[in-house]
Parts: structure tokens; sequence; C-alpha cells
């Protein structure tokens, strides 16, 4: 693996080596296997960026033709999928080893910190994925290899481009979910910039919106998991006007039954003042519903919750909630049984 120079081939080591630990689904590898993986990958990561920063100084010099720009977005393409197989093997060992691969982490951190610092943003992305992966799978023990990366991270929520910004929304998350009291500092920070990406212009098109609701997830996550820092009742009011979540399917279920928890605990910060809000979630519900995006029991409960809802609103707001539906979406509600 640590001298294998065609990237083919070498795409798929990686592919057959995750698998593996996929199949064994626990820790498999020595501490001596573990090192060797470890410094073959860091190796081929040190190939990979000199060949990286070679095609930046092509595409600047004055010899490069135009012609020469398609064989490099080839090497490009084979590259980058060579780089997220990499991160999808890490991604494998962490979960399968979690705390007992941080000693041999040790050694991946400088090449992550220079792909984490660079302009290239496949290389931002990357960088951040390993880091959620690492926060996700050691939980708190992460805590002393991210305090050098914390920064840049939040930082990373504004970053230009979509990928990384998705990937540091998710990471944040991942610290309210995972990292315990001592991410709770960082989880504070991040409030404002999720809240930004989530209220920008465009921010629910369709090159855009797997970003907005991992920010709408991570504020979820950092409210119900780790708000020791930050008064969540502050929080909440926003959190609920940037609902509903209706694409990502993974990142439905924890937001949607954090929602009905507040809701059946008739949460005052999530109903508002005299239940302002409950036609605004009556909607978010019915368009939750109407997505098929929340999986089983959650869809019954909201059902339910929804029934509830409905229940406590005068005839003219029902009535005003219903026109607003589309004609296809009360079918569908119909068709399943929910209303």
């Amino acid at each position: 693996m640590a001298t294998e120079a065609d990237p083919a081939f070498l795409l798929q080591l990686y592919v057959s080596f995750y698998e593996s630990l996929d199949f064994m689904n626990g820790p498999s590898l020595s501490a001596q296997l573990l090192e060797e993986f470890t410094r073959a990958t860091e190796t081929q990561l040190k190939e990979f960026y000199t060949r990286l920063k070679h095609r930046e100084e092509a595409r600047k010099s004055t010899e490069f033709e135009t012609e020469d720009e398609e064989e490099i977005r080839d090497e490009e393409m084979t590259e980058e999928a060579v780089l997220g197989e990499m991160s999808r093997t890490i991604h494998s060992l962490m979960k399968t080893h979690g705390p007992a691969y941080l000693p041999m982490f040790k050694s991946l951190e400088p090449v992550i910190a220079t792909f984490l610092n660079d302009s290239n943003s496949a290389s931002r992305q990357w960088a951040i994925c390993v880091l959620d992966d690492l926060i996700e799978f050691t939980g708190p023990n992460s805590w002393p290899t991210m305090i050098p990366y914390l920064p840049k991270m939040l930082e990373s929520i504004l970053d230009s481009a979509g990928d990384v910004r998705q990937a540091a929304c998710y990471g944040l998350g991942l610290c309210g979910q995972f990292g315990g009291p001592e991410y709770a500092e960082a989880c504070s920070a991040a409030l404002t910039p999720l809240f930004q990406v989530i209220n920008a212009p465009q921010s629910r098109e369709i090159d855009n919106v797997y970003v907005t609701e991992n920010a709408i997830s991570a504020v979820t996550k950092i409210c119900k998991f780790n708000s020791s820092k930050f008064d969540v009742n502050t929080v909440l009011p926003s959190w609920v006007q940037s609902l509903p979540l209706l694409n990502d399917e993974e990142e439905a279920p924890v937001t949607y039954t954090y929602l009905l928890d507040l809701m059946e605990a008739q949460h005052p910060s999530v109903l508002g003042l005299n239940n302002i809000n409950m036609p605004h979630l009556v909607t978010v519900m019915v368009e939750a519903l109407v997505a098929a995006i929340i999986p089983e029991p959650i869809a019954t409960r909201m059902v339910q919750t929804l029934k509830a809802a409905l229940a406590t609103l005068d005839a003219n707001t029902t009535t005003t909630i219903w026109n607003s539906i589309t004609p296809e979406k009360r079918k569908t509600l119909q068709e399943l049984n929910y209303l």
C-alpha cells in the first residue's frame, strides 16, 4: 500500500481494506498492523499533496496549454476518488477500533493540518471529514487531538466551498452529540455561524440545501446534547423557524425526534407565547410527513403529535393551514392515513 503507484489499484486496495474491516465489525487489527497502515497512508497522502502542488504550478506555467487542462482534470478526478476511499478506510478504522487508534493517528496529524489549511477545497474537505470521524468514534477522548483544529473547523462553517461548509457543520454537530463537556465552548461559538448558513440567501437552493440541513441538524445536536455554555431557550425559537428539514434522511431523525420531545413537553420556547408557533409547527410536520423523510416509529409518533396540535387550533386557523397545503400533498397525507 505504501509503495503502490497505480491510482486505480491503490483505490481497490483501500476499498478491500475497509470492506474487510466492516465485515469483521470490531477491533481486528493489532497495534503493529494499525501502525503499518497509518505509515502507508501517510506516505500516500504526502505524495498526493506533492502531485497536487505540481498541478497547481503547471496551471500557472506560461507553457500551459488548453488541452493540458483536460489531462489534469482527469488526474484530479482519479486522485480525489482515491482520497475518498482513504477517508472511507480511516472512517471504518476509527469505527471499529475507537480510541485505540488515537496513538497511531498522531502520525497523520501533520499532513491533516497541511490539508486543512490548503487553498484546495477538496483537501480541506478531506481533512475535516477525517476530523469528523475522530470526534464521532473517539468521543471525549478526541479533545486533546482536536484542540488545535477547532478554530479552523469553526471558521470552515462559512468556507467559500459548499462541501467544506457541509463537512464543518456536520462536524460541529458531532462535537455537540459525542464530544462531551470539553467541547461546550466550541458548540456555543458555532451557533452564530451555523445560523448564518441557515439564513443565508438561497440557502434552500439545490446546491446549498444539504449544507443548510446539516447546519440545522448541528444546532439540534448542540441544543440537545451540549448546551451548558448558552441559554438554550434563546436559541430554540430561531431553530424552530429554521425548520422544516426535508432532504437529508440521515439528519432528519435526530432533528424531528428532538422537535417531538419538545412539543410533547410543551416547551414554551418552541410553542411560543400563547402557542403562536403552532401553525408553523403543524406545517413543518405536514411537510416532513409528505416528504417521507422520517422513519418509523418516528413518523407514527409525529402523526399523533400532529393530530394533537391540530386539536388545539380553532377552526379558522385549521382551515387556513389546510388550504395552504397543495392538493397533491393533501392527497398524500390522506393516502397514508395520516389525516
